[in-house]
């Protein structure tokens, strides 16, 4: 982030950080969302802080700051009902505002549960051949939003067949996200047609999210882990 805000002030660009799943993840010590001019963190169902939908913005620019809250809020002026520009019905409810702010007062707690189980899975898993496991670099803190993994040639099933057979012993899992490039809405689009990114593409099709809640003990951790192991012993 240093050396990309680097290049950004020598060019007079504007950074906007995607922190949607990383609520308390630190970079050098420094939290993440604390780098861009803006950033912009999710409180969709599944992230770390949840309010059921929505999300924030963050800044420290306080004129960006009175913008943002201007266009969230149909862009209102004085007098009421007078908009100099055109805004959006960006408004969180009282209730949902309550909900997230009920859960940053014990992030700390939520994030070391998140690391709990990410660890316990690490434990569990670290020597099955052909999982690829998620790492944490001595300079940064990962916050674990998913315990994300790869499976490799190695393991003797293909991710797919992986899921279907969690599934059938009761264990719901995720794939991971649609490269861009390969996205419908896209192809449309001048210059996405015919793109390859081959990195993003073999990543795809073969991660897997596991399940992650920070509410899992370690005998439903242990569950998911031996099944994952039986099956790899079977191939």
């Amino acid at each position: 982030m240093d050396k990309l805000m680097e290049i950004a002030d020598k060019y007079n660009l504007i950074v906007i950080e995607d922190c949607a799943e990383a609520h308390g993840a630190t970079v050098r010590e420094r939290m993440v969302g604390s780098f861009g001019n803006m950033s912009c963190f999710s409180f969709y169902a599944n992230k770390i802080i949840t309010t059921g939908e929505g999300g924030m913005i963050v800044t420290d620019d306080d004129q960006l700051a009175a913008k943002l809250r201007l266009l969230r809020n149909l862009a209102f002026t004085e007098p009421r009902f007078r908009h100099e520009v055109a805004g959006y019905n960006f408004r969180m409810t009282n209730y949902q505002a309550a909900m997230g702010l009920a859960q940053f007062h014990k992030i700390d707690k939520i994030l070391s549960e998140k690391r709990r189980v990410a660890n316990s899975y690490n434990k569990h898993l670290k020597h099955v051949p052909g999982l690829k496991l998620p790492i944490e670099l001595d300079w940064a803190k990962n916050v674990y939003w998913m315990y994300a993994l790869t499976i490799e040639a190695q393991f003797g099933i293909a991710r797919d067949d992986l899921v279907k057979n969690l599934y059938k012993k009761g264990i719901e899992t995720r794939t991971f996200f649609c490269p861009m490039n390969l996205q419908p809405a896209l192809q449309s689009l001048e210059g996405y047609q015919n793109i390859s990114c081959p990195v993003a593409e073999r990543i795809w099709g073969s991660g897997l999210y596991l399940p992650s809640g920070p509410n899992l003990n370690e005998k439903q951790i242990k569950y998911i882990c031996d099944i994952i192991k039986s099956l790899a012993r079977k191939s």
